[in-house]
């Protein structure tokens, strides 16, 4: 057995969920997790389009068709993805695997000749999103799982000229914002038929700068800003005055082009073009964690629902795990070619992934049914000594009270052969 091996089930035994056993066990769960057998092919329009095309000798070469935005409701009930096409599907997760899952599926979502650019659920609802396509519109989509259908509910306007990119519910589903490439932010109120509330000019909060991604905080009270000139930007948010600037600290030499904060609400992740990744710790805004050595421009990352470990996908094409709050990498994986850019995201309630591989298809990576996470694996290998030894005992059972049977059968039938032969002298 390997030195590896040997550590791992010497960690496995301990009976305190330690850091040190949490990285261990979250190692060998990712990989299991990227392993060929615990893979399933999301078989959607595209899939379709790839079997048909490939395996026919006088069809058309392919042509690529990205995925552009993808995103996972907060309750892993469902996934949004759109294309570049201009398509825009939804699963609605009934069942275990996609197979046994719900597909909605418009072909020309936002109109001929555009892509959904951005999209984002409504936490509190289980069937409502927003989406922008770079135009003066945003969307807000209502799901219907039973008719299998997606309408739209509300059509925002901001304005002819402008041009909207993002677009983020925060975490309460009260407040949806959407970003304009004009450094305009407009602030919608959910719960009045998504009016208007504010209009920011971050032009004054960040003068001479630009936002390339944000992401609210867990309880939508502060909202970070990642500026191509690589600094972390911390806005404050109060309904009645709008947002403030609180800070912002020189966080990459390039551009931030990836952020995320951590489901527990501790730390807030920065990917940048300069190929580095950074932890920083929310309650003192410092730097904890610095993640280098990828030689490629980090295009996106996700941290897993237990806050362990991040996900960072390079525009190369390589995906790799790091441990949250060592540093350590945990698993590196060279991903197919493929026409989307690399995205990799956790599901939010398990150690579960969606990732684009080979002819832009997407692919769901799962843990085997005994274990959703690292946690759980560490449960069932301490389980599964008791469930043994329960079953041996039940056998045992079983063995005994079957000899005793066999052995009061035999009883009872040499009674009767003896009573047989009883009768049978006295006749003679």
């Amino acid at each position: 057995m390997s030195s590896s091996k040997i550590e791992h089930a010497r960690l496995a035994d301990e009976r305190v969920f330690t850091p040190e056993l949490a990285t261990s066990m979250t190692e060998k769960v990712l990989t299991v997790l990227m392993n060929k057998s615990q893979t399933e092919e999301i078989e959607d329009d595209r899939y379709v389009n790839v079997v048909s095309r490939t395996q026919s000798r006088f069809a058309s070469p392919l042509s690529p068709n990205q995925i552009v935005s993808l995103e996972i409701h907060p309750s892993g009930k469902s996934l949004a993805y759109s294309r570049a096409d201009g398509s825009l599907t939804v699963w609605v997760m009934t069942g275990p695997t996609f197979a046994r899952s719900r597909k909605l599926y418009v072909a020309n979502a936002v109109g001929r000749d555009k892509s959904v650019s951005c999209l984002s659920w409504d936490s509190t609802e289980m069937n409502q999103l927003a989406t922008v396509c770079n135009g003066s519109e945003v969307l807000v989509w209502a799901v219907d799982e039973k008719k299998r259908t997606m309408s739209k509910v509300r059509t925002i306007s901001v304005g002819a000229k402008l041009k909207l990119h993002t677009c983020a519910y925060d975490p309460t589903g009260r407040w949806l914002l959407a970003l304009a490439k004009s450094e305009e932010l407009y602030l919608f109120d959910a719960r009045k038929d998504h009016e208007l509330h504010t209009v920011s000019d971050l032009k004054q909060l960040i003068a001479g700068d630009s936002v390339h991604c944000l992401a609210w905080n867990n309880t939508g009270s502060h909202l970070f800003l990642g500026l191509k000139s690589g600094k972390l930007a911390l806005l404050e948010f109060d309904a009645s005055n709008g947002f403030k600037l609180c800070m912002s600290v020189d966080a990459h030499r390039g551009l931030v082009s990836s952020i995320a904060v951590d489901p527990w609400g501790r730390f807030v992740v920065t990917g940048g073009s300069d190929g580095i990744c950074v932890v920083w710790d929310i309650s003192s805004m410092c730097c904890s964690v610095v993640i280098d050595g990828l030689d490629s421009p980090i295009a996106s990352l996700s941290i897993d629902h237990l806050g362990k470990c991040v996900a960072l996908c390079t525009e190369k094409g390589d995906l790799r795990f790091y441990d949250l709050h060592s540093g350590k990498c945990l698993l590196r994986q060279k991903m197919g070619a493929s026409g989307s850019d690399l995205v990799a995201r956790f599901y939010p309630d398990r150690t579960w992934l969606i990732i684009p591989s080979k002819w832009d298809i997407l692919e769901r990576h799962f843990t085997p049914s005994t274990y959703n996470d690292a946690l759980g694996l560490w449960k069932a290998g301490h389980e599964k000594p008791k469930i043994d030894l329960r079953n041996r005992n039940v056998t045992r059972k079983s063995l005994k009270r079957s000899r005793e049977n066999d052995k009061n059968d035999r009883g009872r039938a040499g009674k009767r052969e003896s009573s047989r032969g009883g009768r049978f002298s006295e006749r003679r």
